[in-house]
């Protein structure tokens, strides 16, 4: 249910950071820097959405 909210801001988040990130200058790092950040996002978007849920069902 989670994945569902969070993967269209996700997606548009990574392809926002492909564009914009250091890969085009370092190819080399591009996939160590875009598999860190893919990791940390991931738990990031599931942290927040599931928070947020939570204080929904609170009130």
């Amino acid at each position: 249910m989670y994945g569902i909210y969070a993967t269209v801001p996700y997606d548009t988040f990574m392809r926002y950071m492909a564009k914009n990130s250091a890969c085009q200058f370092y190819p080399a790092t591009c996939f160590w820097k875009v598999r860190i950040v893919n990791y940390q996002t991931a738990i990031a978007w599931q942290v927040s959405i599931t928070s947020l849920f939570r204080l929904f069902y609170q009130l």
